[in-house]
């Protein structure tokens, strides 16, 4: 930290820069790729001046607000500039709402930040990984759309070199998978057999294929000595995670476990 810093003006600022680098690239004329990892909504939560008490709940919701406007002022730069009928905007999260932050004053207002989900932030269950993904691209993806596909934020690298025509090397983006033809609406039923890893905060692993998320039996990671017993969801019929099938299931269960041994082994599933 720079004599100076404030951490209620580092949002501002990146917004700042991002936005004059709109403006720089867009007078070469060549195609650019900007990789703007917003510093909010997180710890430390500190609101800018122009934003605290805006959303009459909290700070944390202030910081919400701000994170809506660092997002408007890129899509406006872009607009500015001629640049979005031709620009891939994506906006994504990377994990679910923590439980140590925000929280109580989110759900006195009628706000679930996580939904009906299970868990929050670290957990093993959706509440910690289903996340907002949200792309625009003028003429190619249609407004409004949305898509079953499983995907993963890893995705984002073999769709970039599939937009540009690169080919990936064997050895970079071990799980990363090409979803541009999801985003253009030409994926139906493509990669039901594509699945995800999940990994908790505390070392619990899980493997999500179609329908069924499967959490292995495991040492726990944090009770020395313990097992944890394996839990298998239907999520496509219960999407917070209330009803453990494993026993009802477990052919299925043994074949998600065998995958997920599968990609330990060979340390990639693409």
């Amino acid at each position: 930290m720079l004599p100076g810093w404030k951490f209620e003006d580092v949002l501002g600022k990146l917004t700042e820069k991002a936005v004059a680098q709109i403006g720089l690239r867009a007078q070469s004329k060549q195609p650019f790729f900007l990789y703007f990892p917003l510093t909010t909504p997180h710890e430390p939560i500190r609101p800018s001046e122009r934003f605290q008490g805006k959303s009459g709940i909290g700070v944390w919701a202030d910081l919400m607000l701000e994170t809506d406007w660092a997002v408007g002022e890129v899509l406006a730069a872009l607009d500015r500039h001629k640049l979005s009928e031709n620009t891939l905007v994506i906006f994504a999260g990377d994990n679910g709402h923590t439980a140590y932050a925000g929280l109580k004053e989110l759900l006195a207002s009628g706000h679930k930040p996580c939904g009906v989900l299970r868990g929050y932030k670290a957990d093993i269950y959706e509440g910690g990984h289903r996340v907002p993904f949200l792309a625009r691209w003028p003429g190619k993806i249609r407004p409004a759309g949305t898509s079953p596909e499983l995907i993963c934020l890893n995705d984002t690298m073999s769709t970039c070199a599939s937009i540009v025509g690169a080919t990936l090397p064997f050895d970079a983006a071990e799980d990363s998978f090409d979803i541009l033809p999801d985003l253009l609406g030409r994926a139906a039923n493509r990669r039901t057999q594509r699945a995800v890893v999940h990994h908790s905060g505390s070392g619990v692993f899980a493997v999500r294929r179609g329908p069924w998320k499967l959490i292995p039996e495991q040492a726990s990671p944090d009770k020395p000595g313990l097992v944890r017993p394996g839990e298998l969801y239907n999520l496509a019929e219960d999407i917070s995670e209330t009803r453990n099938v494993i026993g009802q299931e477990p052919a299925v269960a043994r074949e998600l476990a065998a995958l997920l041994e599968k990609y330990r082994w060979e340390g990639r599933s693409r």
